[in-house]
């Protein structure tokens, strides 16, 4: 009976080992979810600032020609060339949003949908010339594992090639994130010469109602203005003056976004690959963090709207 135990106890061990080893694949996969949703929450605010940032050079353009008039040629008004970066984060928003409704369906739903969108944004990448790290090889060797992820047959084969595409498409959207925190100084230069300059030509405005006695010009225009517009009038450009005195702390913000999702990406690899307690938790903490990052740039993404 004691030798009949003891063949018995090998057996219980490989079973309990299979279930902790189910239960820990079932938690990255979760974690997957989250990672994709929390991507795609940045990469919304980035968005955000791009259209931002073409708004305020408008928004100057248009003040200068209260100031000064302006011809109608002038009123094309040239913006930033942002499609390298725009056509970048519209492909990590489309693989993001594919991985997260992969990680959220039941094995026996249909993929063939998510599968064709993760291979369509990691192509769309390696034909971006602003990625220049990323090579048509890499790009082929994701899509051999989305091929298998599309073509899996089983529950552990799906989650098996579910690793397989969040490993080998790592450096592809690493690259790419990479690239778009490069290009974020730029854009607070942009964002701000233009937000300074609005601000500038709308208190001279303000501060010289009578400017046309003194300015010879047949162009020039007296504003009358009621107490609650001139009131409005400087409301706005004292929001103007916070968001260019808080500009440097949310652009940090938004920078040390992007830079936690690097490390979460590679901590959910990791996860995935090893599949044991200490990368879960490892995981997890990579994930709390770009929570707290994600909720800093709430209020960058608030501020943005406003102007």
């Amino acid at each position: 009976m004691l030798s009949k135990f003891k063949l018995l106890k090998p057996a219980l061990m490989m079973t309990l080992v299979l279930t902790l080893s189910a239960c820990a694949s079932k938690e990255s996969i979760k974690l997957v979810g989250e990672y994709a949703k929390q991507s795609a929450k940045v990469q919304q605010t980035l968005h955000s600032m791009y259209d931002s940032a073409d708004e305020a050079r408008v928004n100057a353009v248009l003040a200068g020609a209260v100031r000064d008039g302006i011809p109608t040629s002038q009123l094309d008004v040239e913006l930033i060339d942002s499609q390298g970066q725009r056509t970048a984060l519209d492909s990590l928003l489309q693989y993001s949003k594919a991985l997260h409704s992969l990680a959220a369906y039941d094995f026996g739903a249909d993929i063939d949908e998510e599968t064709a969108d993760i291979n369509s944004s990691l192509v769309s990448i390696a034909d971006n010339p602003l990625v220049e790290d990323v090579t048509q090889d890499q790009v082929q060797v994701a899509s051999m594992a989305i091929n298998a992820l599309a073509r899996a047959s089983t529950e552990s084969s799906r989650y098996k090639a579910l690793k397989q595409v969040m490993s080998t498409s790592q450096p592809v959207v690493n690259s790419t994130i990479s690239v778009l925190r490069e290009e974020l100084p730029a854009w607070q230069a942009a964002l701000q010469y233009s937000l300074n300059k609005e601000l500038n030509l709308r208190t001279y405005l303000l501060n010289n109602p009578n400017r046309c006695e003194v300015v010879n010009d047949i162009r020039c225009v007296t504003f009358h203005h009621t107490l609650e517009e001139r009131m409005d009038a400087y409301r706005k450009a004292y929001q103007l003056k916070q968001t260019l005195v808080q500009l440097d702390d949310q652009f940090a913000k938004l920078d040390e976004a992007l830079a936690g999702l690097l490390e979460l990406n590679s901590a959910i690899v990791t996860s995935l690959n090893v599949d044991d307690d200490v990368s879960l938790k490892a995981a997890k903490r990579a994930l709390r963090s770009s929570k707290r990052q994600v909720d800093a740039i709430k209020q960058f993404n608030k501020s943005l709207k406003e102007e």
